[in-house]
Order: structure tokens, then sequence, then C-alpha cells
């Protein structure tokens, strides 16, 4: 497992949260996501082997968030 931590500047709220966790939680790999809207972050821990974080930042882009 690997555990990697991105800014999401456009986090504003739990909800956004959600809507992240969800569209990441489909992908075959992802163990958990946790998020803070209040550091703009969230925290994704995930199994290197079925997805790199190039896959994950694309996957919270589709959701409608900026990657920084």
């Amino acid at each position: 497992m690997r555990t990697i931590q991105l800014k999401v500047p456009t986090i504003k709220c739990e909800g956004c949260v959600e809507k992240i966790r969800g569209a990441l939680t489909k992908r075959p790999g992802i163990r958990m996501v946790e998020g803070d809207p209040d550091r703009n972050e969230i925290t994704v821990t995930f199994n290197p082997d079925w997805l790199g974080e190039a896959e994950i930042r694309a996957a919270v882009a589709d959701a409608g968030f900026l990657v920084g």
C-alpha cells in the first residue's frame, strides 16, 4: 500500500470530500480516502500495483475538482 496527500484547492466542505471519495472508491486498488476541507487536502491510500498517482489525480479532476 502507498499513501499520498494531494492539494485540492477547490474542496470547500465535507460534501466535496464525499464526492471525491465516491469517485475514487469506484476504482480498483483504492483502500481509503480522507479529506480535510480546512486544509484543502485529500489523503489517499492505494495499491500501486493496481493504479498510480496520475490516475488518482485524473479521477479527482474528472469529479470536477482542481488538483494542485
